[in-house]
């Protein structure tokens, strides 16, 4: 098993979350969380690159 750790700068997305999130709740009664921002960018990730996409399958054991 692989597990790495990176570090990133959250600070716009948690500005971006503080002035929407009151809106965000009253629109769609759901809090605005940070999921989306990782889904954008997982999405935009796999267009630019797409083998990032890959699976590291050890079937040999």
């Amino acid at each position: 098993m692989l597990t790495t750790f990176n570090e990133v700068d959250m600070s716009n997305i948690q500005e971006m979350r503080t002035r929407h999130k009151d809106a965000f709740l009253k629109k769609h009664n759901l809090k605005l969380g940070f999921m989306s921002a990782f889904v954008e960018a997982f999405a935009f990730a796999l267009q630019e690159q797409p083998v990032v996409n890959a699976v590291i399958d050890d079937t040999t054991k």
